[in-house]
């Protein structure tokens, strides 16, 4: 029987990564890959990202295509407080063995380069987003392992975007999340 308290972790094994990738996550985000891989029954479902949010503020979209075994763990919580993530947009592509480092220009286009992801090639097959020089950045998407972004960037980009749909000040809106 699992403890009242636990920490929850995805563990993914990755088509051309050699060590897995282990994240912290609240137990919504586990229940929520459950349920995505256990309803991904057709190759086109393939062609998209699951986006998920870290424990320690990061913003995650990883390529389901590219996923070749996850563990989802849990452990009891032993209140460690891990450090908030405060570093570039890492964009991890097949086939390459550095990763792309940036930022973007307005914290919107990160919030929109997310939304890509997750809607996949029904959306777009090159996902893009203007950098912090304002020079743009396309992407393939099926070349797209993972991208990882400080949360709050993108947390900030998806209040002004929505914000902007409902056409109230972005100040205004405070996220349910």
């Amino acid at each position: 029987m699992r403890p009242v308290s636990t920490r929850h972790f995805l563990k993914f094994f990755i088509r051309t990564i050699e060590a897995p990738l282990v994240l912290e996550v609240e137990e919504s985000a586990s229940k929520r890959l459950d349920h995505v891989l256990r309803s991904t029954d057709h190759d086109s479902d393939l062609d998209r990202c699951f986006y998920f949010d870290t424990i320690d503020n990061r913003a995650v979209a990883i390529n389901l295509r590219f996923i070749q075994a996850v563990n989802i763990l849990w452990e009891p919580n032993r209140s460690l407080d891990p450090e908030p993530y405060e570093g570039d947009i890492e964009i991890k592509l097949r086939d390459r063995t550095d990763s792309i480092h940036t930022m973007v220009e307005e914290e919107v286009e990160i919030a929109d380069f997310f939304a890509s992801l997750e809607n996949g090639l029904l959306e777009t097959a090159f996902p893009c987003f203007e950098d912090e020089d304002g020079e743009m950045l396309f992407v393939a998407l099926q070349d797209i392992i993972y991208v990882i972004a400080p949360k709050g960037l993108a947390d900030e980009g998806h209040r002004i975007r929505i914000a902007e749909l409902e056409g109230t000040d972005a100040e205004d809106y405070e996220d349910d999340e």
